[in-house]
């Protein structure tokens, strides 16, 4: 199975370097996503974080909502998983319970928080894909150039003028 078809913004950002027929009658969406009301307050800023770097793309759509929340989830069970092993360690103690119900003694088992960020970061990271989040994906974008800040009138430009 070969690699899904990109849309065609992404394929104009990307090139074509096999120069094969682009997509011009793909559909076009309109609105842009909104934060939903029921994320919590990490994936909230994540959201909205994701919002302000990639609006300049002008690649969201109102129809990439569910992706981007996706994504957003994610990042915030992934950030919650790591605290808490940060507090409590990666592994725990289990009791060795014998027949008769006695215990034993303890052994190492992971923590069940490890295996939450490992199966969150995966779904983070294939979610961040869809948007060029990750280096690889970004490396293959040729974005225009985010719009510099107008330069300010302040009379501080005769400050750096060469001295006679």
């Amino acid at each position: 199975m070969g690699n899904p078809r990109k849309p065609l913004a992404l394929s104009l950002l990307h090139g074509n370097p096999g120069k094969r027929a682009l997509n011009h009658n793909e559909p076009q969406f309109t609105g842009s996503p909104v934060c939903p009301d029921w994320l919590n307050p990490v994936a909230k800023a994540e959201f909205n974080r994701l919002i302000s770097e990639l609006s300049y793309l002008d690649l969201l759509m109102a129809t990439d909502q569910a992706a981007l929340e996706a994504y957003c989830v994610a990042y915030s069970r992934w950030r919650t998983a790591e605290a808490i092993i940060d507090r409590e360690g990666q592994t725990v103690q289990e009791p060795v319970v014998t027949r008769s119900g006695n215990i034993s003694g303890y052994r190492l088992k992971k923590h069940p928080a490890v295996t939450v960020a490992k199966d969150e970061r995966a779904s983070m990271l294939a979610a961040g894909r869809l948007f060029g989040l990750s280096p690889a994906s970004r490396s293959s974008l040729h974005a225009p150039a985010p719009e510099q800040p107008a330069a300010s009138d302040d009379d501080d430009d005769d400050l750096y003028a060469p001295v006679n």
